[in-house]
C-alpha cells in the first residue's frame, strides 16, 4: 500500500520540510527508509505507517490543519465577524 497507492502522500507528508523540520526523528534516517521501501530493499511499512499517522495527527490536532479549526475559524467569523473572537 504505501509502495503504490500512499506512495506519494507517504513521501510528500513525511519527507516535508514541515516533517522534517519538527526534528522528533533524524532526517536522514526517514529519507533512507522511505527510499528503501519505496524500492522494495527493505520492509518498514508498519514504522513508516505510523510516522506518517504521527505527522497527519500533528498536523490535525497540533497545527489545526484539521476540519474542527476551521469549523472553530468560521464560527469566530459568525460569532464575531471579525474572525478575532
Amino acid at each position: 500500500m504505501l509502495r503504490q497507492e500512499l506512495r506519494d502522500l507517504l513521501s510528500d507528508t513525511l519527507l516535508s520540510p514541515r516533517a522534517l523540520g519538527r526534528g522528533y526523528f533524524a532526517a536522514e534516517i526517514v529519507r533512507r527508509m522511505v527510499d528503501e521501501h519505496v524500492r522494495g530493499r527493505a520492509n518498514w511499512h508498519y514504522l513508516l505507517w505510523t510516522l506518517l499517522m504521527l505527522e497527519l495527527w500533528h498536523r490535525t490536532h497540533i497545527d489545526g490543519d484539521g476540519e474542527g479549526a476551521r469549523r472553530r475559524a468560521e464560527a469566530d467569523v459568525t460569532t464575531t465577524g471579525d474572525g478575532k473572537g
